[in-house]
């Protein structure tokens, strides 16, 4: 699969470069948890608090950065 010339419409590559230079929407931990516990996720994140320390501010700081 090659993803230098693909076969979209102009319309359809305007509308997805437009999407990609939106802001990232910013994280919120709590809702993260309780969807993290309602979809049952525990064995892809055997430690959540762990997962959250090292990558969610990460997340969030480069979110915040698309609001500049």
């Amino acid at each position: 699969m090659q993803l230098s010339d693909v076969d979209i419409s102009g319309s359809t590559k305007t509308k997805i470069t437009e999407r990609v230079r939106e802001p990232i929407n910013r994280l919120i931990k709590y809702k993260f948890q309780k969807m993290f516990l309602e979809d049952k996720l525990y064995t892809a994140l055997p430690n959540l608090n762990s997962w959250l320390l090292t990558n969610f501010n990460q997340l969030n700081h480069y979110a915040e950065k698309t609001h500049e």
